[in-house]
């Protein structure tokens, strides 16, 4: 089962976990990507979108160094 909510930004639909009471939301952004004038600010509300946001699958996750890989990347703009 789906279920929506509205926030300032639009309305979510997540997934209705019938068997625990609650229902899940999952990859709805909370803020801008810090890229170009955004990267070192504090972090802007998301934008509005149009039409419902299926928050049904995790984002994309942020870059993480891989144990034992070279720090190489890491250390470079």
């Amino acid at each position: 089962m789906k279920r929506q909510v509205i926030v300032a930004q639009g309305t979510v639909e997540g997934l209705a976990v019938e068997d625990q009471g609650i229902t899940v939301f999952r990859g709805v952004p909370f803020a801008q990507p810090p890229v170009g004038g955004l990267r070192w600010r504090a972090p802007q509300p998301a934008l509005p979108w149009d039409g419902v946001l299926q928050a049904f699958d995790f984002g994309p996750t942020a870059m993480q160094p891989t144990p034992g890989a070279s720090d190489d990347f890491y250390d470079r703009e």
